[in-house]
């Protein structure tokens, strides 16, 4: 008896704990758990044991809540320490340009000291160059706060979608046990009542596998997002490297002069 009222906790708990990022594999174990729904004991033993049957279920999705939420505050959190990894990077490698630049600048004018003019190439050389970084660096940064606005919105939406999922089934499975609980008050057939239970949890079940497919793919969503911000990204370094070849040929041909 132990054993069948444990296959019928383990049914309730395995459709009610949603991965977030493991949706698919939840759906394996909710429809692998469905035959254990079978195994639901006949005559008045359902009945005598249905309030057993109540906590345990209520028990393991109560965990299985707390699992989900668990995971989907790991997933954001994941994400946003993704955010701030990637732009402390960013930061870095364009203090390090920074550098270079400055760098770069200072031996042009070490070798243009010879004459004003040519001096006066350098400072403009240098002024084109830094108003083409810093207009490079807006188009990047736009695009990048796009991608990273994209990316948490795909993120809260699915996982709104599933917990509307989870509400959705839970919900149901509650109130199968709620009817299977009045039933059984009211000295109905306990074979009858078993039947309509095993019923309800299946309609659940399979409500719930059609909730969790019409959950959009996160994977598309974030392909689409990475190519718009690669687009955006190749676009500013393309202008900038044009803006920069034609700043070096008017710094070389003032040189020259």
């Amino acid at each position: 008896m132990r054993n069948k009222q444990v296959a019928v906790a383990v049914l309730m708990v395995a459709a009610s704990i949603l991965p977030n990022f493991a949706f698919a594999a939840l759906g394996a174990r909710v429809n692998a758990s469905a035959e254990i729904s079978a195994k639901v004991p006949a005559g008045a033993n359902f009945c005598t044991n249905l309030n057993t049957y109540a906590a345990r279920i209520t028990e393991n999705l109560t965990k299985g809540s707390g699992n989900l939420e668990n995971k989907q505050g790991e997933n954001k959190q994941k994400l946003q320490e993704r955010q701030v990894s990637r732009a402390e990077k960013l930061s870095e490698t364009r203090d390090t340009g920074d550098a270079d630049r400055q760098a770069i600048y200072a031996k042009l004018m070490a070798n243009a000291s010879t004459t004003e003019a040519h001096k006066q190439a350098v400072i403009q050389f240098q002024a084109t160059v830094e108003a083409a970084v810093t207009t490079r660096r807006a188009a990047v940064d736009a695009a990048i706060k796009a991608y990273w606005d994209g990316m948490n919105s795909a993120l809260s939406g699915r996982q709104a979608s599933i917990e509307a999922a989870r509400t959705k089934f839970i919900t149901a499975i509650n109130a199968a046990i709620s009817t299977a609980q009045s039933s059984c008050a009211s000295n109905a057939d306990a074979g009858m009542v078993k039947a309509q239970f095993r019923t309800s949890v299946e309609a659940a079940r399979t409500q719930f596998a059609t909730d969790r497919k019409a959950i959009d793919k996160y994977g598309p969503q974030v392909k689409a997002l990475v190519q718009t911000r690669n687009a955006a990204v190749r676009k500013a370094f393309d202008a900038f490297h044009a803006t920069m070849e034609q700043a070096r040929i008017t710094l070389k041909a003032a040189l020259k002069a």
